[in-house]
């Protein structure tokens, strides 16, 4: 008969395992939120990159899956959030794609760009 700590610490590190294998998975639309990544940059920094002193940028290549967020316009659905990160010279900017959670399908709802940086 074995003892209910040896089972709980058992069945702990099975589900560590499980937990750690899921949250490696890459979702569906990672694919999608790399190839769009660049185009959002390149509107929201058009004027900085195509004067005469702009510089490249470069795009991170890791997603984040990061929680959900409820549909502002119906609080029973939620989009499922990537995040990337883009460098252009010295500056670092934070970029996330909203998408609905359709199966199999990657419907962009919303994206948005932020600074990363101190004031």
């Amino acid at each position: 008969m074995c003892r209910p700590t040896t089972m709980l610490i058992t069945m702990g590190f099975f589900l560590s395992l499980i937990a750690k294998s899921t949250a490696q998975q890459p979702h569906f639309c990672s694919a999608d939120a790399l190839k769009r990544a660049p185009i959002l940059l390149k509107h929201h920094l058009q004027d900085d990159l195509l004067g005469s002193e702009g510089h490249g940028f470069k795009i991170g290549k890791q997603i984040r899956h990061l929680a959900p967020i409820v549909n502002p316009a119906a609080s029973h659905q939620k989009f499922d959030v990537l995040q990337t990160w883009a460098f252009v010279y010295k500056a670092k900017y934070r970029l996330r794609f909203y998408y609905a959670q359709l199966p199999e399908t990657c419907a962009l709802m919303g994206q948005e760009v932020f600074e990363h940086t101190k004031l």
